[in-house]
């Protein structure tokens, strides 16, 4: 097994997504329970709650991460999955990896301040730390495949539609 990736598995999905392309949509879900302030705790799964909430200067406590920051974290690991999917799936054994991920929001847009602004995040730049036994170029394709094929970054390149309702 590379990377501790297991692969059978993995294949056995694709397989059957492949089979029945269905069952390759899969549902997610979060739930954000309000605490005080700007506080929350999300719940995903049976994992430990995330608590997260703004900085003082925002309005918030700074008790957790804000979601900006939660969606830069998004960001980071599924790029970070992507190139440990691939590395394996060619074989190739990574000794280390890290992965930093920059952006900026213009607060000016959220305040009211700047009009036609862009409402999120701007350009992502990403900082990629590996050591691999694999060649320049095989590192070069494994990267540019994670990041045409991460979910994350293209939920940024397309319009999504939220669709609220109130219990």
């Amino acid at each position: 097994m590379v990377n501790n990736f297991d692969n059978e598995k993995f294949q056995a999905t694709a397989k059957a997504i492949a089979a029945d392309p269905q069952t390759g949509v899969l549902p997610f879900h979060a739930k954000l329970a309000w605490k005080d302030g700007l506080m929350g705790n999300v719940n995903i799964r049976d994992f430990a709650p995330l608590t997260l909430d703004e900085p003082q200067e925002l309005g918030g406590m700074n008790k957790g991460p804000n979601p900006v920051e939660y969606l830069m974290t998004g960001i980071a690991g599924c790029f970070s999955i992507g190139i440990v999917i691939g590395a394996s799936l060619e074989g190739v054994t990574i000794q280390d990896l890290k992965t930093e991920v920059d952006a900026n929001l213009d607060m000016g847009v959220f305040f009211g301040a700047v009009h036609g602004g862009r409402h999120g995040i701007g350009d992502v730049a990403i900082k990629l730390y590996i050591k691999s036994d694999a060649s320049k170029e095989q590192l070069d394709a494994i990267v540019h495949h994670s990041l045409e094929y991460s979910p994350v970054l293209n939920s940024l390149n397309i319009t999504v539609k939220a669709i609220v309702v109130q219990e």
